[in-house]
């Protein structure tokens, strides 16, 4: 059944269900669990391994590895958002990885030394820099590495680091274009079904407000993550019906900073 209908909501008691037949068993489920989903599904699978390493104790860091490779397989896939001719599923769109899927690839590759497949993963990652932003996605990505040790002294790390900087020492020279769309990228790790919904809205490149019907200690964790990882867009409470609204509004805001005519402005 989780083979069948995984959304990502299922993780918890798929990890339960792991603990419970045995470590052989399984380290041969994940990682064809992990093929099967990666590609349509590459945030929530990552999440889903990250929180397998962090509080399960019957998988193998072999296990795990395998895990990653078959992701590192299935990321061409992921970074394509049409499905081939033929797939039954062509009617729905592929979810594109976020900049926390990146992360959480990358640290997982450095915990289960598997880091020929992170720096494959990085290589696939330059190719293809209008899903990945180089300018806002890749900085996010390496700030939410930081606190890996060893893991900024790999390849895999300076190749990440040499596209963002290369692309925007390119850039410098002239005024950054507006942004394309409305996706804000995130390092959001939070698992909560909130910061799900708030994730979402940061993908979503046409969706430029968002309603969040919930009582107050939950609008205050949204409005931490939103200030915490700098997001670009405002926040502001509803005072109407109950539970009060936290109505979010995308902006411009990174980009206006860095634009030379809004940094004039400022100085006078």
């Amino acid at each position: 059944m989780a083979l069948s209908h995984y959304s990502g909501t299922e993780s918890g008691d798929l990890l339960r269900a792991l603990e419970m037949v045995g470590e052989e068993s399984a380290g041969q489920y994940l990682p064809d669990f992990v093929a099967a989903h990666f590609a349509d599904l590459p945030d929530q699978t990552m999440a889903l391994l990250r929180l397998a390493d962090e509080s399960t104790e019957v998988l193998t860091r072999g296990a795990l590895a395998a895990s990653i490779g078959q992701a590192v397989a299935a990321l061409p896939d992921a970074l394509n958002a049409e499905r081939p001719a033929g797939d039954w599923m062509a009617f729905k769109r592929r979810t594109p990885i976020s900049a926390a899927g990146v992360r959480d690839l990358f640290a997982l590759a450095w915990s289960c030394n598997a880091m020929d497949d992170a720096l494959t993963s990085a290589t696939l990652l330059e190719d293809h820099p209008q899903v990945l932003t180089p300018d806002r996605a890749v900085p996010v990505v390496l700030e939410g590495l930081r606190g890996e040790a060893g893991l900024a002294e790999t390849s895999a790390f300076a190749m990440l680091w040499r596209h963002a900087a290369d692309f925007l020492l390119a850039r410098s020279a002239t005024p950054p274009e507006a942004p394309r769309d409305w996706v804000i990228a995130t390092g959001i790790s939070c698992s909560c079904e909130h910061c799900a919904k708030l994730r979402s809205f940061c993908a979503d490149p046409v969706a430029r407000v968002a309603r969040f019907p919930l009582r107050q200690a939950l609008r205050k964790h949204l409005h931490r993550i939103i200030d915490e990882h700098r997001l670009d867009m405002s926040h502001e409470t509803e005072r109407r019906g109950r539970p009060f609204t936290l109505v979010c509004t995308k902006n411009r805001a990174t980009h206006n900073d860095a634009s030379p005519s809004t940094r004039r402005t400022s100085l006078r």
